[in-house]
């Protein structure tokens, strides 16, 4: 069995479940495969579920660098607010989801976080954003993110609607 097989599953399953509701066997019986063979891999949860945050953190950084290169802001709003929920992106609901006490972990998340917000900060700028404009667009877009993740609240609303009113916000230099 190939790692990025098991890591996909477990990708979906942590996105899915809480970390505590999530077992070995879970993910095995998902597999097919027998519990024995994770640890080929993985020495135990824990450690299985660094990988899986790690990988979909790899995952989020590299679409979000190829939506930051295609330069349509309409196409990047949209991307922006639906990608976790869509691709079920466990990295992009790390935050909002459970609150880890592990500090190992939440060292992760805060890290690749960083990454994003420097991406982020950097393709506003291109844009010619000064800086409150950037830390308003990039915590309203959090935010919608955040709720499209949990509750698919965001999309209650016309997603056509949400880019038009920030790109009025994006674009009133």
């Amino acid at each position: 069995m190939e790692k990025e097989i098991i890591l996909k599953v477990s990708e979906k399953l942590f996105y899915a479940n809480k970390y505590t509701d999530i077992k070995l066997d879970n993910i095995a019986n998902d597999l097919w495969i027998k519990k024995p063979s994770l640890y080929y891999y993985f020495k135990n949860k824990k450690d299985l579920f660094i990988q899986t945050l790690r990988y979909s953190a790899d995952k989020y950084l590299q679409t979000l660098k190829n939506s930051i290169k295609i330069y349509d802001i309409d196409d990047f709003i949209e991307w922006y607010l639906t990608y976790p929920s869509k691709e079920k992106n466990l990295f992009a609901i790390s935050f909002q989801k459970w609150i880890c006490s592990d500090k190992f972990i939440r060292g992760i998340v805060f890290h690749q976080k960083m990454n994003v917000y420097n991406l982020l900060n950097e393709y506003f700028r291109e844009w010619g954003l000064d800086e409150v404009k950037i830390y308003l667009i990039t915590n309203l877009l959090e935010k919608l993110s955040n709720d499209n993740c949990i509750t698919w609240y965001c999309l209650s609303y016309d997603i056509d609607v949400l880019k038009k009113e920030i790109k009025k916000i994006f674009l009133d230099k």
